[in-house]
């Protein structure tokens, strides 16, 4: 499974107004893909997407981030993008291979 590297993505409008968007409130989709006994396990494409309205000229503003694992536990890219009229301020958001282990095996 993949998870952000960051806790929060900081956006800046074209208006000027800047804006924090939680990573844990971006929803995910997955595809997964099936490689035949000749591949290496499921192939899994995520995207993660947020979509909000600047709060001081009504601007529609959506961040996705697409990641794809392949072959299980291998990130083979995270890729953000945000709409027209604004960008990200210092770091985009980003996705690894989480290797936490889920709460009952700890």
């Amino acid at each position: 499974m993949l998870a952000f590297n960051q806790k929060e993505a900081k956006v800046r409008c074209e208006c000027g107004e800047e804006i924090t968007a939680p990573t844990q409130d971006f929803e995910l989709e997955t595809e997964c893909y099936e490689h035949g006994s000749e591949g290496m396990g499921v192939d899994t494409v995520y995207t993660f997407s947020y979509e909000f309205t600047c709060p001081k000229c009504g601007r529609d503003i959506t961040i996705t981030v697409s990641a794809d694992e392949y072959p299980e536990g291998v990130c083979n890219y995270s890729d953000p993008s945000i709409s027209e009229g604004a960008e990200f301020i210092g770091e985009a958001p980003s996705v690894a291979v989480d290797h936490t282990p889920p709460e009952d095996e700890r």
